[in-house]
């Protein structure tokens, strides 16, 4: 009968370790889904981040070229005039 008693002591103790290490693991476990939530929520300002990043730079290199084309417009108007005024002043 003893050792039975010791028995279910020792039972008990073990049952209450082990709700000891499930509260723990259980705090783990939430603070591991916050962290993969937070890490997710990450990933995603990163990726919007690089989106905007590429659409402003698109644009810059739209205004450039805009401004490439009319500064090519604007020496082809000049050598045009050129050409023009010495083929007037040769008649």
């Amino acid at each position: 009968m003893k050792k039975t008693q010791e028995n279910l002591i020792r039972i008990k103790d073990i049952i209450i370790e082990l709700e000891k290490q499930t509260e723990h693991l259980k705090e783990q476990s939430e603070k591991a889904n916050v962290f993969l939530q937070l890490s997710h929520r990450l990933k995603n300002l990163e990726v919007n981040i690089y989106i905007r990043d590429i659409k402003r730079i698109d644009e810059e290199l739209k205004l450039i070229q805009r401004e490439i084309e009319n500064f090519a417009e604007d020496m082809g108007g000049k050598k045009k005039k050129k050409k023009m005024k010495s083929n007037l002043s040769l008649t």
